[in-house]
């Protein structure tokens, strides 16, 4: 009796038991689904955040950039909401299975949220900097802000580079921590922000890496605390000269806190000439023109600070000893693609265009707008109220036309259709650093320049066809011998302006190269160590449609060839010359392998050794627009 009494409390006990497993499996499950509802309904908000993210990032412009602002205070909110929920989940409870992925998803929405956060102070700055500029809208004009706000806003500008520096180590930091969360332990919408974030954060970043130099010196340029006064050059590379062309005006621009005060333009033709830096044989050479005027003769050296010096010296010897606080030099090119942007712009009776710019110019130019050095009243000036059109169109241009803007200038001065000198270092340093000033380079490796000098009165200049043809060969004692072939080709017929052409040439090369033979020159051959380097040099005719060659056989110095032999690597320095438009075909070939070479993005061909597997040279097809550079590791 006792043992069925026993059997029957322990059918109900185990029944009881079951029924208590069973309530709580049963409440885990209703459990766990709320709870994965629950985070479903946070990766729900997480495709909102990507979304509002995407948004901010096509607003960041000064045109747009409260949206952007907006747009990030959404997604940050909304992340913070996200921290939020899935703190809660964990606190009631996650299973062991599950805990990972919820742990990564909250490490994962903080530092998305820091993101954000971060991006909401860059705003903010950009906002506090532009407020003077600020319309009613949101949008920014700058046409519409006195010289008194542009002077808040180049002081704002130089305060808050702290403030940009530390929001581009924060970004960094930020992308360090997102980068190392996994993406095993992420799922698919938080992937998505996260490689979103970090392609943006790259980019943000990188820009503000290049912005903040930037804002150290654009104020100071712009006449920031003090007025800056610019020796401005007018050159026309129709007619080559050594930094770019033949100076046709000059003026003086002045610059006060981002305000042009004053610019005014003169014919150089009205000062007396100066050729004391044109060599004998040049003056006596076949065509010579030196007629011209001290500004006009005050490019004929190839290295862009001592023109500068030098042309300041001429206007003070023609103005008085006021101060100048920079050069710079202009060609024609640099108009011309304004233009283009802005479309042709009316001054009184004459229309400019991007295609009769050059035309217009000579015509007021020749017509005696600019005939009188020292006017006591402005003259008819059509350059100086050109500039002053051009600068109200990009006034009144949204931001994106003034970025725009921004592009061509820097092309521009990566082209060298712009050269700049400082007189303050800060600036000097800054040009130098982004190669803007025009000096020739010092290089313990391979390097040379053409340069090309005209020295007749004809605008022949756009109708030459110049190539280059450069070949390194490293003989048996390792030694690098170089052979250069330089053709001009004529196209121009003869008229008034073009005809026949005679260049004044000087190829600069490493100091202490060895000539073995110069061919194609007129004359004398003269070769010289200097300052610049080994430069040899000599007059070139070149008579309409037909060609002319120049031949150069000589040996790099020893110590160039060393640095090739220490390093197992060849590397060659091509500079350009302003206003020149030259094509550039370059091999090399070495006694030992090549394992790897760069041409800067340019066509180049691996050439077989004696070994069909062994890479012996290559050669390289490129132009020089810009200066290049070349490397081959063997």
């Amino acid at each position: 009796m006792e043992d069925e009494l026993l059997d029957s409390h322990s059918s109900v006990l185990r029944g009881v038991l079951l029924i208590i497993v069973l309530i709580v499996i049963a409440a885990g499950v209703i459990f766990g689904y709320r709870t994965w509802k629950r985070f479903d309904a946070v990766q729900g908000m997480s495709s909102e955040v990507r979304t509002y993210l995407a948004d901010a990032s096509q607003d960041f412009l000064p045109d747009n950039f409260l949206n952007a602002k907006k747009e990030l205070q959404s997604a940050s909110q909304i992340l913070g909401e996200m921290v939020q929920q899935l703190d809660s989940i964990s606190v009631l409870g996650i299973l062991p299975f599950t805990e990972e992925r919820y742990r990564t998803a909250v490490q994962f929405s903080t530092v998305a949220k820091s993101f954000t956060d971060t991006g909401i102070q860059l705003a903010e700055l950009v906002e506090q900097i532009t407020e003077p500029a600020m319309r009613t809208d949101g949008t920014i004009s700058i046409a519409e802000v006195t010289q008194p706000e542009r002077a808040t806003i180049l002081e704002r500008t130089v305060q808050s580079i702290p403030a940009f520096t530390g929001i581009r180590a924060k970004l960094a930091l930020d992308a360090q921590q997102l980068s190392a969360i996994s993406d095993d332990s992420l799922d698919e919408p938080y992937r998505a922000i996260k490689y979103d974030l970090l392609q943006k954060s790259e980019f943000i970043e990188y820009t503000l890496g290049q912005v903040i130099p930037f804002m150290e010196v654009v104020p100071r340029f712009l006449g920031y605390a003090d007025e800056k006064a610019y020796l401005v050059l007018l050159q026309d590379a129709r007619r080559l000269r050594g930094t770019g062309g033949i100076i046709r005006l000059y003026g003086i621009l002045r610059v006060k806190d981002g305000t042009i005060t004053d610019f005014t333009v003169s014919n150089p033709d009205a000062d007396a000439a100066r050729l004391a830096d044109v060599p004998a044989y040049v003056q006596s050479a076949e065509g010579f023109v030196g007629d011209g005027s001290a500004f006009q003769n005050a490019n004929w050296d190839f290295d862009f600070p001592s023109v500068a010096k030098q042309a300041i010296s001429q206007y003070r010897s023609l103005r008085g000893g006021e101060r100048i606080d920079g050069v710079i030099a202009v060609d024609y090119d640099f108009f011309t693609s304004l233009l283009r942007f802005t479309g042709p712009i009316r001054i009184r009776n004459t229309i400019f265009s991007a295609d009769s710019f050059a035309t217009e110019l000579d015509h007021h130019r020749l017509s005696g707008a600019y005939r009188v050095a020292n006017p006591p009243e402005k003259p008819n000036d059509p350059i100086a109220d050109l500039v002053g059109s051009m600068i109200e169109a990009v006034n009144t241009m949204p931001f994106t036309g003034v970025f725009e803007v921004t592009k061509i200038v820097e092309a521009r001065l990566h082209e060298k259709h712009i050269l700049v000198w400082f007189d303050d270092p800060k600036l000097e340093e800054f040009a130098q650093t982004n190669n803007w000033t025009g000096t020739v380079r010092q290089t313990d490796t391979d390097y040379f320049m053409v340069v090309d000098e005209n020295i007749t009165d004809k605008d022949t200049d756009p109708y030459i066809e110049r190539s280059i043809k450069y070949e390194v060969v490293q003989d048996s004692l390792e030694r690098l011998n170089a052979f250069m072939e330089i053709t001009y080709r004529n196209n121009a017929t003869i008229t008034q302006t073009t005809g026949h052409y005679t260049a004044w040439l000087r190829v600069i090369m490493p100091r202490g190269s060895e000539i073995f033979a110069v061919q194609g020159l007129q004359g004398d051959i003269h070769a010289e160590d200097s300052g610049d380097g080994m430069i040899v040099s000599g007059i070139v005719p070149v008579r309409a449609f037909q060609k002319t060659i120049v031949r150069l056989e000589y040996r790099l110095p020893k110590s160039v060839a060393q640095t090739a032999k220490e390093k197992n690597r060849y590397d060659l320095f091509v500079q350009h010359q302003p206003g020149s438009k030259q094509s550039l075909n370059v091999s090399l070939f070495f006694q030992k392998p090549v394992t790897q070479f760069t041409s800067g993005g340019f066509f180049s061909t691996p050439t077989a050794g004696g070994d069909a597997h062994e890479v012996r040279g290559v050669k390289f097809v490129s132009d020089l627009r810009v200066d290049r550079e070349f490397m081959a590791q063997f």
